[in-house]
């Protein structure tokens, strides 16, 4: 994958200041074109309208440059091509499941492991995030829709991903990775992880990492390249 992902344990964006401003910064190095996909969100096609306007106050606490944001609330008949047009795609929370059965029946799954494997920026946020990882079984109490899709997008490198982790979820996260034989990342907010093929940048508060094999460590703030 030449692309980079960065990845969001969730939080507003005062708790995601610095995995943001390291985003924007990579968007501004090769344009202004970003896409945002805030579909997770159980709303009306109106009820998006305070997505973008949030997505801009985002924006204007890293940069003053001018960045053109097109918004898709309905993906459903979105071309793969399409995403070629952008320098950046941004990936909000919500329900896990429900953006997975989405990206899955609008083909937009494939499209955007094509657009990161070219070479593409990609920012996901809580869903937006774990929807990237091996499998969404790491956050089984979103389903309340009886999605059948439970594999994420395996962007990761086997591992899967639990936002918004907090010291409680640890006992829960080491049952499921030694059930599940998952690789687990537990990312609370304030936290975030920069992958790319060379190895990972941990940002933010420190993440943890939950193994199949039931032991567990602590990933500090920087980067590492034995994850892999």
């Amino acid at each position: 994958m030449k692309g980079t992902l960065f990845l969001s344990g969730g939080g507003n964006e005062r708790q995601t200041l610095q995995l943001d401003s390291a985003f924007i910064q990579a968007l501004i190095s090769r344009g202004n074109r970003l896409l945002y996909i805030p579909i997770a969100l159980n709303r009306s096609v109106l009820g998006f309208e305070a997505c973008f306007d949030w997505i801009s106050v985002m924006i204007s606490l890293h940069t003053r440059d001018f960045i053109k944001v097109t918004m898709w609330a309905d993906i459903s008949n979105k071309e793969e091509k399409s995403l070629n047009e952008f320098d950046a795609i941004y990936i909000g929370g919500g329900n896990t499941f429900k953006l997975r059965a989405q990206l899955a029946s609008s083909g937009l799954d494939e499209a955007l492991k094509a657009y990161l494997f070219d070479g593409g920026l990609v920012y996901g946020g809580s869903a937006g995030a774990i929807v990237f990882g091996k499998s969404l079984r790491t956050v089984k109490e979103e389903n309340d829709a009886d999605y059948k899709l439970e594999s994420g997008l395996g962007l990761l490198r086997g591992y899967s991903l639990r936002c918004h982790y907090h010291e409680e979820d640890e006992d829960r996260l080491s049952a499921i990775a030694t059930k599940e034989a998952l690789e687990i990342i537990g990312l609370p907010e304030e936290a975030g992880i920069i992958f790319k093929s060379s190895g990972c940048n941990v940002v933010g508060n420190e993440a943890n990492l939950f193994k199949s094999d039931g032991s567990s460590s602590v990933l500090m703030q920087g980067r590492y390249e034995d994850l892999f």
